[in-house]
């Protein structure tokens, strides 16, 4: 599934504040209920549930999907990853 989120509006130019970026996610197969999941630049997928990047993230993809603070939390869980080093990952 593919979702447009907001950039961090932290550190960013006035001018992109409004540009989008385009984020791929996920649920993985875990049994009874299935967990969100993004996946990252490096075409890794971060389980937003067990990974401990973004403990206030919802479990379900569709508790993501148009809610703002839901997706905002993404968004620093992206940015949160995508900050680590590859050895970090």
């Amino acid at each position: 599934m593919l979702a447009y989120l907001p950039t961090s509006v932290q550190n960013c130019d006035p001018e992109k504040q409004h540009r989008q970026t385009l984020i791929k996610l996920a649920t993985l197969d875990t049994g009874d209920l299935g967990h969100a999941a993004i996946l990252s630049s490096n075409n890794d997928l971060l389980d937003l549930v067990t990974s401990g990047i973004a403990t206030d993230a919802p479990s379900a993809v569709k508790d993501i999907l148009g809610h703002d603070n839901a997706m905002y939390t993404v968004r620093k869980a992206l940015d949160k990853l995508e900050a680590l080093s590859d050895d970090e990952q």
